[in-house]
Formats: C-alpha cells, sequence, structure tokens
C-alpha cells in the first residue's frame, strides 16, 4: 500500500490505523516503530506494528501499538462481569 495515497500501511483498512507488517529472522524495533509512526502521522492515524518471527507458529504474531492507544482500545473494552 506504500507509494503516493494517504495510505502508508501493509494493510488497508477501516479502523482508522497505519497498519506495518513484518515477518522477520530478527528486527531493529526501533527502527521499525520510527517507520509505522511517520506513515500513521502522514496518514493522521494510530500506528500498529505487526511482527511474526520464523521461529514462531504459523498464526501467532506480535502486535505492537503505542500505549495510549493501547489504553484507549481498553477503555472500549465491556467491563468483567
Amino acid at each position: 500500500m506504500s507509494g503516493g495515497s494517504v495510505w502508508k500501511g501493509d494493510i488497508a483498512n477501516n479502523l482508522d490505523l497505519t497498519i506495518e507488517v513484518k515477518t522477520v529472522k530478527r528486527i531493529n524495533l526501533m527502527e521499525a516503530w520510527r517507520q509505522v509512526n511517520r506513515d500513521a502521522s502522514i496518514a493522521h492515524n494510530s500506528p500498529v506494528l505487526a511482527l511474526h518471527f520464523d521461529h514462531m507458529p504459523k498464526n501467532e504474531w506480535l502486535i505492537v501499538l503505542h500505549s495510549n492507544d493501547f489504553l484507549e482500545y481498553l477503555k472500549l473494552s465491556p467491563p468483567p462481569a
């Protein structure tokens, strides 16, 4: 999705997120975070970094998001019963 459009992440979505996907053996986490954060700033939305390391099970991913966004998502979840 990169290029001249407002969509800068790897996954187009209607969630107001810039989602960057990395499938790697190793990663410079801060460099990857700076990339998705910069792209999200251009799109005026929130950054999300999805990571899949080579040794992980096929359907398992690590998701990195800003702490403020995480807290906002927690506020949206229903209280425990």
